[in-house]
């Protein structure tokens, strides 16, 4: 009967693999050393990073969070070694595939008053920019109270 091979011993004699391996070490040591450095809230939300010849590349799991994370680029650059000449940090939004899916529905949003819904309408009218304007319209229309049917 022969012995089973740990998976570890098969991997380790394959030479692309130990590179791998090797390269996916400083990533971490990299990202450790990137994490620490940032601000408390966005530790947690650093997910992974990848150096590119002259660019780093984080992975963020929310735009939120890698737009705060924006701010801490200057600090992540100084961070790596002088033989990694970064120029330019990337952040890319990698969103968790593991978390649960969330079992609430949403729920349509309460009706408002017709003085707000007005109120909102007449902000929108009021406003140059076009987007904002449509977008504050849609807005007026969703939250409008439905008028009631008596039977």
């Amino acid at each position: 009967m022969k012995t089973p091979i740990s998976v570890h011993n098969l991997l380790q004699g394959d030479q692309s693999i130990n590179r791998l391996l090797s390269t996916i070490k400083r990533q971490q040591e990299l990202l450790s050393q990137v994490r620490s450095a940032l601000p408390e809230p966005l530790r947690a939300h650093c997910l992974h990073l990848v150096v590119k010849e002259e660019e780093i590349l984080i992975y963020t799991d929310a735009s939120v969070w890698a737009h705060r994370m924006t701010f801490a680029s200057r600090k992540i650059k100084n961070l790596l070694p002088d033989t990694q000449r970064v120029t330019r940090v990337r952040l890319k939004v990698l969103p968790l595939l593991a978390t649960p899916k969330s079992k609430t529905r949403l729920q349509r949003p309460q009706p408002v008053s017709e003085v707000n819904q007005r109120l909102i309408q007449q902000l929108a009218d009021g406003i140059s920019d076009n987007d904002l304007s449509a977008a504050l319209k849609r807005l007026a229309k969703r939250v409008a109270t439905k008028p009631t049917t008596s039977g």
